[in-house]
C-alpha cells in the first residue's frame, strides 16, 4: 500500500511540474493584447472612399465603427484578466490539493488497517470532497462575473451603435 501511495504521489508530483499556468496565460495575453481595433479601423478608412456612399455620412459610420471595435478590445481585456484570475486560483487550489493529498497519503500510511483509521479515511475523502465543490463553485462565480463584465460593455456599445444610428445619414437621420 505503502508503494502505490508514493507512485501515486510521484506521478501526480510530475504532472504538477508539466502545468505551467503562467505559460499558458502569458500566451493568452500576447493573443490579446495584439488586438489593434484604433489600427483596424484605419486600415478600413483608408480602403474606403468616404464619399462613396450618397446620403450617408461615412465619417460618422467609421466613427461608430471605431467605438465598436474599442468595446470588443475592452471586452477582451476583461475576459483575458478573468481567465488568468481563473487560472491563478485553479494553480492555488491544484498546490493545496497537492499538499493535502500527500499530508493524507501520509496519514493513510502509518494509520494501518485499524478501525480508527478507517475513520479518518473516510473523513479525509468527505472533507476532500467537500473542498472540491467549494473550489467548483468558486471557480464557476469567477467566470460567472467576467461573463457579467464582458456581456455589460458589449450591451452598452450595442445600445450607443443604435442611437448612432441616426447620425450616419448626413443632415443626422434625415436623407438629402
Amino acid at each position: 500500500m505503502e508503494k502505490d501511495i508514493e507512485s501515486m504521489l510521484g506521478e501526480m508530483s510530475r504532472l504538477m511540474k508539466s502545468f505551467d499556468p503562467t505559460r499558458m496565460t502569458e500566451e493568452m495575453t500576447r493573443v490579446m493584447t495584439s488586438f489593434d481595433p484604433a489600427g483596424m479601423v484605419d486600415r478600413v478608412t483608408r480602403m474606403m472612399d468616404l464619399s462613396s456612399v450618397p446620403g450617408v455620412d461615412m465619417a460618422a459610420v467609421l466613427a461608430s465603427q471605431k467605438k465598436n471595435m474599442e468595446a470588443i478590445g475592452e471586452a477582451n481585456r476583461l475576459a483575458l484578466s478573468g481567465m488568468q484570475a481563473v487560472t491563478a486560483r485553479q494553480a492555488q487550489m491544484l498546490q493545496e490539493a497537492m499538499t493535502e493529498t500527500a499530508r493524507a497519503a501520509g496519514a493513510l500510511a502509518s494509520g494501518g488497517l485499524s478501525p480508527g483509521a478507517a475513520t479518518g479515511q473516510v473523513e479525509l475523502v468527505k472533507a476532500a470532497f467537500e473542498r472540491s465543490l467549494t473550489n467548483m463553485r468558486e471557480l464557476a462565480e469567477m467566470v460567472a462575473r467576467t461573463n457579467e463584465e464582458v456581456t455589460r460593455t458589449i450591451n452598452e456599445r450595442i445600445a450607443d451603435a443604435v442611437d448612432e444610428l441616426g447620425d450616419m445619414t448626413t443632415g443626422g437621420g434625415e436623407q438629402q
